[in-house]
Parts: structure tokens; C-alpha cells; sequence
């Protein structure tokens, strides 16, 4: 018996004429993977908070890259800065705690448009706050 599969073999000559073939080739990537982003932190517990969350969402189509321990606010939006000129997305990641220059390092932030996330009274309490059930709770 004859295969009827004209998709596979050519249609035979008493086909429509202007009927065409579909193709069978793969469409392009549509997504875009080549934006990174860039997660500066105060410390190095805010930077293990968020690698857990990462490996915790799988986020396959995000890369993520994230720093610790770029010191106090004002250093976290300093080196940002530096980051923005790389490309890519840029965000920081800082708590109130007791530092001096927290208002200035949150209001240059501010103005130079980068991705802020400020914490008070700290990240680590978010964290938590993240992970806890609290349908047992």
C-alpha cells in the first residue's frame, strides 16, 4: 500500500496547483539567554540567601551571577556602577543595620536607576520569612 504521507514524500503530480509543502526545519531560539544578571551584596549571608533561593526556583533561562561581600551600602553602589558599564542588569542588595552612609548610598542608587533592594531591619529576616511553611505555622 502507498504512503500517504506527502509531507515526507513530494505530493504527486495531480496535486492543486500552488499547494505548497510545509517545512521541517526548527524555528530559531526565541528566547533571549544572553542577559545576565548581576546581584551585588553587603555580606556574605545576604549572597547565600539568594543562591538558595536560585537553586530553589530553577530559573533556567536567567543567569544570575551574584557577589558577596562588597562591604557597606555606599561600596555595594560604588562597584555597581562600575558593574552597569559591563551590561546586563544590575542590582544591590543591602540592610539598614548601623551604617552611616546608608541614606546616601540609597539615594545615589535612586539616581542612578539601579535595581535597589534595601532591606530594614535585615535580608536575612526575609529569608526566613521566605522559607517557613506557614500553613503548619
Amino acid at each position: 500500500m502507498p504512503s500517504r504521507s506527502w509531507a515526507i514524500s513530494p505530493p504527486s503530480s495531480d496535486a492543486r496547483v500552488g499547494r505548497r509543502t510545509p517545512k521541517l526545519e526548527r524555528k530559531p531560539p526565541s528566547r533571549n539567554m544572553g542577559r545576565v544578571h548581576v546581584v551585588l551584596c553587603e555580606g556574605s549571608t545576604e549572597a547565600h540567601a539568594l543562591h538558595v533561593v536560585r537553586r530553589a526556583r530553577r530559573l533556567p533561562a536567567v543567569t544570575v551571577k551574584i557577589i558577596g561581600n562588597c562591604g557597606d551600602p555606599s561600596h555595594v553602589v560604588k562597584r555597581a556602577c562600575r558593574e552597569v558599564s559591563s551590561g546586563g542588569m544590575v542590582h544591590v542588595v543591602f540592610d539598614r543595620d548601623e551604617h552611616v552612609h546608608w541614606k546616601a548610598a540609597l539615594d545615589r542608587a535612586r539616581a542612578k536607576r539601579l535595581s535597589l533592594g534595601d532591606s530594614n531591619p535585615c535580608f536575612e529576616l526575609w529569608a526566613i520569612l521566605l522559607h517557613t511553611d506557614w500553613a503548619r505555622a
